[in-house]
């Protein structure tokens, strides 16, 4: 279990050097991605992240940068309680903050915010967090 929530701040960084490559300011964050073809790029750094245990999806709607974690091994009550904790940490929050803001300063976008899922092995949303430094 540590293993997979030490990933999320890897696949954030990955994430803010791959939105860093535009050139021009898009309507959203979908329309630059879809326009460009880059939203396999940043599908395959979500696969990168993935483990035995868990497996990473990223996806964009409009100005939302989606992280889903699905787990593939069970997940006690306990844990659950954890991974909610986790999204309402300090060290967590300071780390979407930091992305949303980086997005925020290169696509010129006031609106992009960022969402973290977690799930269980059937799917049910264990814990979610929506990340907006306003």
């Amino acid at each position: 279990m540590k293993k997979v929530l030490k990933a999320l701040p890897i696949l954030i960084a990955a994430l803010a050097l791959t939105f860093c490559a535009a050139a021009c300011s898009p309507a959203t964050l979908e329309d630059y991605y879809r326009e460009t073809s880059k939203i396999d790029e940043l599908q395959t750094l979500a696969e990168n992240n993935s483990t035995d245990e868990m497996t990473a999806t990223c996806s964009i709607e409009g100005n939302t940068v989606i992280c889903e974690y699905q787990f593939n091994v069970g997940i006690d009550s306990s844990q659950a309680s954890m991974l909610n904790e986790l999204l309402e940490s300090e060290t967590y929050q300071q780390t979407f903050y930091d992305l949303v803001n980086q997005l925020r300063d290169e696509y010129r976008l006031r609106s992009i915010t960022a969402k973290v899922v977690y799930k269980n092995i059937s799917g049910n949303i264990l814990a979610e967090k929506e990340y907006n430094p306003d």
